[in-house]
Parts: C-alpha cells; structure tokens; sequence
C-alpha cells in the first residue's frame, strides 16, 4: 500500500531469518537499507520480468512451488499488520491489487 509499518518489516525481517539470511551480514544490512526507503515504482515490473524468465526455465510444478512460496511470504507481510481490532481483512486494497500483479508473474509458462 506505499507503507511499511513496523509489523510489516518485521515479517520481511522474519522470513529473511529464515530463509537463511543472518543479522550482522552485509546481506542482511543491504535488506534493512531498503526497508528504510519506498521502492522506486519501476522494481514491481523488474520483479516480474524477473519472475517471468525464470519461470520460463521451470516446469509447471517447480513454478507453482516458487510461486506458493512467494505469494506465502508476500501475504505473510501483506497480512502483518492491518484489520479494526484483528477483525476483517489485514490486507488492503492496494496491497490486494499488488499481489494479484505478483501472482500474474507466475502464470507465463
């Protein structure tokens, strides 16, 4: 939604851990650097060229494995923060209509 409130980076921050990525690395460091500052506008787009060739060099079962585990992560931070008293939906319209342009990446076989 253009942004990033604590619990939200905190998810990014969460997933990275997990997947690998250890505080005090330059890695980890270059994440937090870009979590202090909005994207530029065109990075949605890069992601999915991105997302699109690679795709095109997986079967369909290797794509739809990366995209549940990306659309999973991206609704994790999407659904960190947001909702009246934890009630109703936590993600936005904005960021609804975000991850429907991610998830459309995904479909180019």
């Amino acid at each position: 939604d253009g942004h990033l409130d604590d619990e939200e980076r905190e998810a990014v921050l969460s997933a990275a851990q997990s997947s690998g990525l250890t505080q005090g690395t330059v890695e980890y460091d270059l994440l937090e650097g870009w979590l202090s500052r909005q994207p530029d506008r065109n990075l949605l787009a890069a992601w999915q060229g991105y997302i699109e060739g690679l795709c095109e060099q997986l079967n369909e079962e290797e794509r739809e494995s990366l995209k549940n585990e990306w659309m999973g992560r991206a609704r994790a931070v999407a659904e960190a923060s947001g909702g009246i008293l934890g009630l109703g939906s936590k993600i936005s319209k904005q960021e609804a209509q975000v991850l429907e342009d991610m998830e459309r990446a995904f479909l180019s076989p």
